[in-house]
């Protein structure tokens, strides 16, 4: 683990810049108008520096920051903007012995009028500064309920062959947690009932991966113009679903995805989905016989970090659970009431039990259903209760199935300027009165 400590002002300008010494995690914010965080560091030639600042994908802070690395002079050597969603990184050999600096601002994740750069209380950050271990990507990008896969880390300063440990974060965990003891950083990659496997290099239009469906596949886009393609059978009538992930991820794939039929036609290609570069290709197989799911940047682009999941599968009914906030507030003897949103998909027609679980201590949930038909198909409200305060802490809300085996979907919540949802709201529970 990593050193952390908490930034210090006045640190605006680079002769002011925070002293950091060796591996540290930096616990920030930009919280005025106008505010710069700088930090200096020793460095030496040939050291491989990570900078890597986590605000808006994974804290749901309201801006888009950028960073530089500047050197004794104070010249600008290296600058970023986006490179995990809005959250910049820097990777840098360095190319001299010397004191370097590394600093950041930001402007307001959605546009407005003002000009010159942003912060309140609201931008907070974490920044990673280190010379040793950082992991980038895992491959496979997503690991099986059952079986132990072959995991390989990629990112900078990694020893060779680094084997990492695997935690599931909680039972029937929808995530896994991997790390090793001498990197910076862990991945968090989807727990999955399907097979997991990683993209052959060299697999293109001219010579597929044969793969079946259902399937995880994790791939890397190594190079400008570069194509993966994979193939497998389908019958008439089959109704597909094939979701990529890369930009939603943190990384800077921005997929074109086509299905192409025996005879060389396109059957279907999607670029962006709902707005957003990952896509999702829904389609109905017209005959029997073997198709070739290809993928590429819309751009052609490619390179270390154009990394990408895509899960293939028939298109099963499935429901989504959504919040309208990532906080509430309960009074003791006062019930609370969250109002959660209910989206059926492909024809989901099964009740769906909806309850709040990882409560704080002392905290009461009334379970309720969403019935198929009527105004809970689309909506519910859960109640919860405390006899006395104060509490607080994460929780979580859950919605189960029965033909899903009990395996739970969790309501989310996207702040403002964020690309994630956030599955675990917070909750405080006020003191009692006296």
């Amino acid at each position: 683990m990593l050193d952390e400590l908490v930034e210090t002002e006045p640190n605006d300008a680079l002769d002011q810049g925070q002293a950091i010494s060796g591996a540290t995690i930096i616990n920030g914010r930009l919280e005025k108008r106008g505010d710069v965080d700088s930090f200096q560091l020793d460095l030496k030639a040939g050291q491989t520096l990570v900078a890597a600042l986590d605000a808006s994908r994974t804290l749901g802070s309201p801006m888009d920051a950028v960073m530089q690395v500047c050197d004794d002079r104070g010249f600008v050597i290296e600058q970023n903007d986006d490179a995990r969603g809005t959250d910049p990184m820097v990777v840098l050999k360095i190319p001299r012995d010397g004191r370097y600096f590394v600093r950041l601002f930001a402007f307001p994740a959605t546009p407005n009028s003002t000009i010159g750069f942003a912060g309140s209380k609201d931008y907070v950050y974490r920044l990673t500064l280190t010379t040793e271990g950082f992991v980038d990507h895992a491959f496979p990008m997503a690991v099986p309920r059952s079986g132990s896969p072959d995991i390989r880390l990629f990112g900078w300063n990694l020893a060779e062959n680094l084997k990492p440990q695997t935690i599931a974060l909680r039972d029937k965990s929808r995530t896994a947690s991997l790390f090793a003891p001498s990197v910076a950083n862990a991945i968090i990659v989807p727990m999955v009932e399907h097979p997991c496997i990683v993209a052959t290099p060299g697999a293109g239009p001219k010579q597929p991966q044969a793969i079946q469906l259902p399937v995880v596949i994790s791939g890397l886009v190594e190079e400008n113009r570069d194509v993966d393609a994979f193939r497998f059978s389908a019958t008439k009538g089959d109704k597909l679903i094939f979701r990529v992930e890369s930009d939603s991820l943190g990384y800077l794939l921005d997929p074109l995805l086509t299905l192409i039929d025996a005879t060389g036609n396109v059957v279907a290609e999607v670029d962006d989905t709902s707005r957003q570069r990952d896509c999702e290709l829904a389609t109905t197989i017209p005959a029997d016989g073997d198709y070739d799911l290809q993928i590429r940047d819309v751009h052609r682009h490619g390179g270390f970090r154009y990394v990408y999941r895509i899960t293939a599968t028939k298109s099963q009914p499935d429901f989504k659970l959504t919040l309208a906030s990532e906080s509430f507030v309960l009074t003791p003897g006062k019930p609370l009431t969250i109002e959660i949103a209910v989206n059926r998909l492909r024809g989901f027609k099964e009740p769906i039990q909806i309850t709040a679980v990882e409560l704080p201590a002392g905290v009461t949930v009334k379970v309720v259903n969403s019935e198929p038909k009527g105004d809970s198909s689309k909506k519910v409200k859960l109640e919860l209760s405390a006899k006395e305060g104060p509490a607080e802490g994460t929780f979580r809300i859950s919605g189960t199935a029965v033909s899903d085996g009990g395996q739970p979907r969790f309501a989310g919540f996207k702040p403002a300027g964020s690309r994630d949802a956030i599955d675990q709201p917070w909750l405080t529970v006020l003191a009692s009165p006296k």
